[in-house]
């Protein structure tokens, strides 16, 4: 009898808590709408983004959707975890190729025919200069749902704490990868990968940014992609920013915004004005315009 009454305990307090949490969000989603207001400008391409971010309190901690002047709390807690708009649509509509497959963007790139993923090296603090760094490629046809995979090299130059790939583009017959090399120190090298896919080798690897510290300078490189698009566009946009090396101030003493054309592999340095970034910005590559989003 004591061990039904613990069982009922138990049931109780998770029902209890569940109540609770969704309470909360359900009254988050009524006290917590973005509302937008048009100070100047064309607001036309308001209906056409969708914002994913949080809303964080004392009590609640919520994934938000913002779309159209609507906003829509998503559950996600320990009961209920919610993948990003893109992953949820690829797990639903290609199941089985998805298994298995890191859920970041940035390692997709997809069309009408087909679904590229691209693996990058795992284990890289492990490995020494001049050892085989592999990219794994994985191609889903759509056509007929078939899959071929083939593995490319390339070489290790310098000791690495860990890659990240920051960006997949099909260009042609070239595949192209933005790899993120992390090393000591925090100094970091942007390479810009090109894989034959006809012959699958590895055909061209360029430096596009070295990322090196000082005792004076510290600098920062931060990529702006879209998180909710696989189709990814033939433009990458980035920044570099340089900060005291010992200060916490978080405003930089100096940022340069660069922009990447993935298909003729032009880096062109963009000069946005100081007072459209604000304290916190996002911004977007869609076609040939640039969207930012700022906080002021």
């Amino acid at each position: 009898m004591k061990k039904y009454k613990a069982l009922l305990i138990v049931l109780a307090v998770i029902v209890a808590t569940l109540s609770t949490h969704y309470a909360l969000l359900a009254s988050a989603s009524n006290k917590n709408a973005v509302i937008f207001e048009t100070l100047s400008g064309d607001d036309r391409y308001l209906s056409e983004l969708i914002i994913e971010g949080y809303v964080d309190s004392a009590h609640y901690y919520s994934r938000v959707q913002i779309q159209d002047g609507e906003t829509k709390h998503l559950r996600n807690s320990l009961f209920d975890q919610n993948a990003g708009l893109a992953y949820e649509r690829l797990m639903d509509d290609y199941k089985d190729f998805m298994r298995g497959k890191l859920l970041r963007v940035s390692h997709y790139y997809e069309d009408d025919e087909q679904l590229i993923y691209v693996k990058e090296p795992d284990n890289i603090w492990q490995l020494t200069p001049g050892d085989d760094l592999p990219y794994k490629v994985d191609i889903l046809n759509k056509s007929d749902n078939s899959v071929t995979s083939f593995t490319v090299n390339n070489k290790l130059a310098k000791e690495t704490e860990w890659i990240t790939l920051e960006r997949v583009l099909l260009a042609g017959n070239e595949l192209k990868l933005v790899s993120n090399y992390a090393q000591a120190l925090g100094d970091q090298e942007v390479h810009l990968l090109t894989i034959d896919m006809k012959n699958k080798q590895l055909k061209d690897d360029f430096i596009l940014e070295k990322i090196e510290h000082n005792d004076q300078i510290r600098k920062d490189l931060g990529f702006y992609n879209d998180y909710s698009y696989t189709g990814h566009e033939k433009y990458l946009a980035y920044q570099v920013s340089e900060h005291e090396a010992r200060s916490e101030q978080v405003k930089p003493l100096a940022q340069q915004f660069m922009v990447l054309n993935l298909v003729t592999n032009e880096v062109t340095e963009l000069d946005i004005p100081e007072q459209m970034l604000g304290d916190e910005h996002r911004i977007v590559v869609s076609g040939h315009e640039l969207i930012i989003a700022t906080i002021i």
